[in-house]
């Protein structure tokens, strides 16, 4: 049901912060082989905007910085999230790419604010 999630509060309900949304990494994209998730660096917050709404963020990166390449940034679409789809896309160019790559959760998706896929102004999104 939609209505479990028209809010911020009930979104972050369901899925508190910095918890995966949707389950284990695809064994098919990620190496998790002993230690993988040590070889990386893990961290999320909130981002608050001039206009005050909070942004949801997630971060995966190699843990020895000195081994970062790139730094890439992962935009969802309209409907989606930071979540099982877009954290696998992640985990796999951190691991194989040596990049440093984040993920945002748009207004009114996933755990950002705003009303549950609502956009007041397609120029602003």
């Amino acid at each position: 049901s939609v209505r479990d999630r028209n809010t911020v509060e009930q979104r972050r309900q369901k899925c508190p912060l910095g918890i995966p949304m949707d389950g284990k990494p695809d064994p098919t994209l990620v190496d998790q082989s002993e230690g993988w998730d040590q070889k990386l660096k893990f961290d999320y917050g909130l981002h608050k905007t001039s206009s005050g709404a909070e942004l949801y963020w997630e971060s995966i990166a190699p843990a020895d910085a000195h081994k970062i390449e790139r730094v890439m940034v992962f935009m969802h679409g309209f409907t989606d999230n930071v979540g099982w789809l877009t954290k696998n896309t992640m985990l796999t160019f951190a691991q194989r790419t040596n990049s440093a790559v984040i993920g945002v959760d748009m207004p009114g998706h996933g755990r950002s604010s705003g009303l549950f896929l609502y956009i007041h102004d397609w120029h602003n999104f």
